[in-house]
């Protein structure tokens, strides 16, 4: 199977290669992808100068897709893994490119380090006796949601929002700047998932008000600044933006820098932005138990702590949990299960801080 230019350009190991002595280079197929978006393997085997009986395998994640989006999400889809890779190194893997191919022109590509599934981030004998061992998956994502953030353009000071468009699943993110979160979740997320709601599913009466009266209700007094955070507002924070425990695994990253091949805690699939960092405890607590369970919470919560006033954590999460449940309502149940637990909960939450 023939290898398009633009992804050989940017392997390392092609470019530096003698022309006299090429890699060979295999793609094979991998489970997990979906209609719109082809995974595959990408292997290149470089036989060394040195020893033609010596070769070194190195191994690639290859996403292509013909979709019209495409493009959009895999850059949005790069620029996230840039910058969770940065902030916490041996937490996602790290993007080489993305673009589109030479040879067709309708087929865009991401290309990024490979996950060796399998092992477990504790097995002992996978370091040696004096080495660190990884940091925990609790760990990791205590240690992403407390680093600070860096000025956006145009503004004066970290503000909410994200450098592109992401997508968390099928549904396209307005990422555009806001100075205050209380702004940037009722304007960028609930609203927004109301209106694509009823592009996509007809006009809902019922939704779109109770989600107007949570926008003006609830989110200034459970996210204002003189409430959450106070007196300065929660300060934004990079999350992943859909970590969910199918998102997760425990691997390799390959080809690494790391001297060390042992398995870490790693994430994948990112809808990254800078946000109010416990936004991701909402997708985090939607599927109970696995990978988040009871001493997840413990661990994590002994980095970092429950955002003042932490009598409200449980509200704030559901609140933000409401906003990934009217999500999947668009993306896979319409007037289903989704929007009525959605509904359900922003009810609950009118009841408990509306003003009308």
């Amino acid at each position: 199977m023939s290898v398009d230019p633009a992804i050989l350009c940017l392997l390392p190991s092609i470019s530096s290669t003698s022309p006299s002595n090429p890699p060979s280079i295999s793609l094979s197929s991998l489970s997990g992808g979906t209609s719109a978006a082809r995974t595959q393997k990408l292997t290149v085997n470089d036989q060394s100068t040195t020893n033609s009986k010596a070769t070194e395998s190195r191994h690639y994640f290859l996403k292509t897709s013909s979709s019209p989006d495409a493009s959009t999400i895999f850059r949005g889809e790069h620029v996230s893994l840039s910058a969770l890779s940065t902030a916490i190194p041996d937490f996602c893997p790290r993007p080489i490119g993305h673009g589109t191919y030479e040879n067709d022109a309708r087929t865009s590509f991401l290309l990024t380090e490979f996950i060796e599934s399998g092992g477990s981030s504790s097995t002992q004998s996978s370091y040696h006796e004096n080495d660190e061992p990884p940091l925990s998956l609790a760990a990791k994502i205590a240690h992403l949601h407390s680093l600070p953030s860096s000025i956006a353009e145009d503004l004066e000071k970290p503000g909410f929002g994200f450098p592109v468009t992401t997508f968390c699943g099928d549904t396209p993110l307005d990422n555009s700047w806001c100075s205050t979160w209380v702004e940037f979740f009722a304007e960028r997320r609930l609203l927004a998932i109301a209106d694509r709601f009823e592009k996509l599913h007809g006009k809902d009466d019922e939704l779109r008000n109770i989600v107007d009266r949570v926008c003006s209700e609830v989110v200034k007094r459970l996210l204002g600044n003189e409430t959450l955070c106070s007196p300065h507002g929660p300060p934004p924070r990079l999350i992943h933006g859909d970590l969910w425990s199918g998102n997760t695994t425990i691997g390799t990253l390959a080809p690494s820098e790391s001297p060390s091949s042992r398995p870490e805690a790693l994430t994948f699939d990112p809808s990254s932005f800078y946000a109010h960092s416990e936004f991701d405890h909402g997708i985090m607590s939607m599927f109970p138990g696995g990978t988040f369970d009871s001493e997840f919470w413990r661990e994590y919560f002994s980095v970092k702590e429950k955002d003042e006033p932490k009598e409200e954590y449980d509200d704030r999460v559901a609140l933000y949990r409401s906003w990934h449940a009217l999500n999947h309502a668009v993306m896979f149940g319409g007037r289903g299960s989704y929007r009525t637990s959605a509904l359900r909960t922003l009810r609950d939450l009118l009841s408990k801080y509306g003003t009308s």
